[in-house]
């Protein structure tokens, strides 16, 4: 008899763990709305507006059962979509409800993982945010000593015609500088890289989107230092040392900027150097969600097909639009 009931508690621990969050809803009569709303956002979408609608969904039938017997269930599968709409703060909460309700899932899905990836996500997002916050204040700095000199009259057309000289000598190095093929440089790996490549692309080349951002970042950095070592003269004893500092503080977190946009994602050579600059992740479920960057690195057949379900997607945000 003993045996039996052992036997009987084991099969219903092994049934209980075997049963997935994704299988059926069908809990009470009283619950019977939510049940549907369960059933159908615990199949994955790649349509955004669909992935929208299924959180919203979500959030009404929360509020209105909030002793759903499947609340754990139903923040995961919020945490899910929202994962998948880059609310990953949103999406964080979203599962930390779930475990907390019911701490097994960490068993039964990959819940950890999400949060880990999306932790990731949210120190990118937030070194963005520090870096563009940082130069949006001292661009502001900038401004305000302009408007000062201005008012005192402490800005000389000799400084004037100063910054349009580094302007332009910027513009000229810039523009020079990444315009010169340096295939040469690749080590014999050339032929080992799909375009776009810092060993193989100019300014000008098809694909070449990361070094013309490379290029937009180094322009703008020499224009703010320019400029502001003509607010400066409005501080004769820091005047190089306000250019040095804003050289320094606009170079450095426009570094950090593009390090999180593209470096991520940089193949290297077993030496350890740069060879490519890639594209931060993206979901790619669909023909239309392919980057226009990397359409050259399909065959003709498929080009034609990312090219016409992307024609037909802007069609139809069009006549979405038009409504």
């Amino acid at each position: 008899m003993t045996r039996f009931l052992i036997l009987i508690i084991l099969l219903s621990s092994l049934d209980s763990f075997g049963k997935t969050i994704y299988e059926e809803y069908q809990t009470t009569a009283q619950y019977a709305d939510f049940d549907h709303v369960m059933n159908q956002v615990r199949f994955p979408s790649s349509d955004r507006e669909t992935m929208r609608f299924y959180v919203e969904e979500l959030e009404d039938a929360i509020e209105k059962f909030p002793d759903y017997p499947e609340l754990s269930s139903a923040y995961y599968f919020m945490g899910w979509h929202n994962f998948k709409l880059k609310k990953y703060r949103t999406s964080v909460n979203n599962f930390t409800q779930s475990k907390e309700l019911k701490p097994s899932l960490v068993d039964k899905t990959p819940i950890n993982r999400y949060i880990s990836r999306m932790g990731d996500a949210i120190r990118r997002q937030n070194s963005i945010l520090l870096s563009s916050g940082v130069i949006l204040v001292w661009l502001v700095l900038i401004g305000a000593l302009l408007l000062h000199g201005i008012k005192k009259k402490a800005l000389t057309k000799k400084a004037l015609g100063g910054v349009f000289a580094g302007v332009a000598l910027g513009v000229i190095t810039v523009v020079g500088w990444f315009s010169i093929d340096t295939s040469a440089s690749a080590d014999g790996f050339a032929g080992l890289y799909v375009a776009p490549t810092l060993v193989r692309s100019t300014l000008f080349q098809s694909g070449a989107t990361p070094l013309i951002i490379l290029a937009i970042y180094a322009l703008f950095a020499s224009i703010i230092t320019s400029i502001a070592t003509f607010a400066a003269t409005v501080l004769p004893k820091l005047r190089i040392l306000f250019s040095l500092a804003t050289a320094l503080i606009v170079g450095s977190s426009l570094s950090v900027l593009y390090y999180q946009y593209y470096g991520l994602n940089a193949d290297r050579t077993g030496t350890g150097t740069f060879k490519r600059m890639s594209y931060p992740e993206v979901p790619i479920d669909q023909h239309k969600d392919v980057p226009d960057e990397m359409i050259k690195m399909y065959d003709d057949k498929v080009q034609t097909l990312i090219k016409t379900a992307k024609t037909k997607a802007r069609t139809d945000t069009e006549e979405k639009a038009s409504e």
